[in-house]
């Protein structure tokens, strides 16, 4: 299983196996802090923010690379990797030959530091505006007006898929960014990971339970 927060919850010991042998033998909390620790992203951060993804290689085309990079900014597009719950995020993929694939999208998904998958979403899901005429290289950018995740480190990973054909290109584990604390609901009370992965943008009201009705009397 790669789920590690169910290998955490169900298993007391479990086995580390690369290339068909046991690396590691131990109990769980220790062979995951070890596995995760060993994690390598696909992407090559050249700055903030930045990953260069053209070294990645595509089990889908064999010899051609869509996904080329991914970039994290700010909404007024401004480089960054740290961000803070509630802020807005952008998240910019140049890709390079996607257009010439009928109905092909591209999609995100989200995954906690434990590789818990949070939510995924691409352009079936939610209609892109599309400028015309396509172009060879192109660039998709993925606006969330407030992040509803709680502090922490996250990754990303990218898919281009064809309609009804399955994948075209797809990079596990991209890029990571993390988020800070904040008092996001304005009250003075900072979020931390302890509330769980997601934040809810919702209110509380409390009103007088509505009084019964009088009993009529005879």
């Amino acid at each position: 299983s790669h789920n590690m927060t169910a290998i955490q919850s169900l298993c007391r010991r479990c086995l580390l196996i690369e290339g068909g042998v046991t690396r590691m033998d131990g109990s769980s909390p220790t062979i995951v802090r070890h596995y995760l620790s060993q994690s390598r992203f696909a992407g090559t951060r050249n700055d903030v923010g930045e990953y260069d993804l053209t070294e990645h290689h595509n089990p889908y085309l064999a010899n051609k690379v869509i996904i080329r990079s991914l970039s994290f900014q700010d909404t007024n597009g401004n480089p960054q990797d740290m961000y803070l719950s509630g802020q807005g995020m952008s998240v910019v993929i140049a890709v390079s030959g996607m257009a010439g694939y009928r109905d092909a999208h591209i999609g995100v998904s989200f995954r906690s530091s434990l590789d818990q998958s949070i939510a995924s979403v691409n352009s079936s899901m939610i209609k892109p505006l599309v400028r015309h005429p396509r172009e060879h290289d192109e660039k998709a950018i993925l606006t969330i007006p407030r992040l509803p995740l709680v502090p922490g480190t996250y990754s990303i990973s990218v898919t281009v898929a064809q309609q009804g054909l399955g994948r075209l290109d797809h990079v596990e584990h991209a890029a990571t960014f993390s988020v800070g604390e904040t008092d996001v609901y304005g009250t003075g009370y900072r979020l931390s990971s302890h509330f769980g992965l997601i934040y809810l943008d919702a209110e509380w009201r409390i009103e007088p339970h509505d009084p019964p009705e009088p009993v009529p009397t005879l």
